[in-house]
């Protein structure tokens, strides 16, 4: 699972266990600018079925997201903003990733 996540953000992506089902992805520079496209590559990529021992194993999976300095400046500010929109995205139908933006929309 992890190696497919990793493919589908790009090797300049930093992929992180934060514990449980819970990762945190890292893009610093310009290429932030395509955050929401690798988050939504790497949901796409968690859908193909596998299969442990006799087991057929099917993911689903929902992100959220936050970019620096819009959604905020430190790290507890960003985590904050990506954890509103990872449950903005879990209430939505298509459960992707959404902006802060869509998160405040789903609050008011």
């Amino acid at each position: 699972i992890a190696a497919r996540m990793q493919r589908a953000v790009g090797a300049d992506a930093m992929l992180a266990r934060l514990g449980g089902d819970e990762f945190a992805l890292l893009v610093a520079g310009p290429e932030a600018a395509s955050l929401a496209a690798r988050v939504n590559r790497m949901l796409t990529a968690l859908v193909p079925t596998f299969h442990v021992g006799s087991a057929l194993i099917t993911l689903g999976a929902s992100a959220g997201m936050a970019v620096s300095p819009k959604d905020g400046r430190n790290l507890t500010e960003l985590f904050a903003a990506a954890y509103a929109t990872l449950y903005a995205a879990k209430d939505s139908r298509d459960r992707k990733a959404g902006t802060t933006r869509r998160a405040n929309r789903a609050a008011a």
